[in-house]
């Protein structure tokens, strides 16, 4: 979510070689916008959604897992 610098991308790029998503945190809702900026520029992130929006996605991935 929020933070700042790259020092993410490289975790982002084992996350999808594991098959993972990753889901940015959209400027306007981010209190600073570098790590999640890094990753939409990098063309790492699959989604930039608000922090609502992440929430609402977790949510769902999650009761489709069986759990509340």
């Amino acid at each position: 979510m929020t933070g700042m610098g790259r020092d993410g991308v490289d975790g982002l790029r084992s996350v999808i070689q594991m098959s993972g998503t990753v889901v940015a945190q959209d400027a306007e809702s981010s209190v600073v916008h570098g790590m999640p900026r890094a990753a939409d520029e990098t063309g790492l992130a699959h989604a930039v959604e608000s922090v609502e929006q992440i929430a609402r996605r977790l949510r769902v991935l999650n009761r489709r897992r069986g759990n509340r």
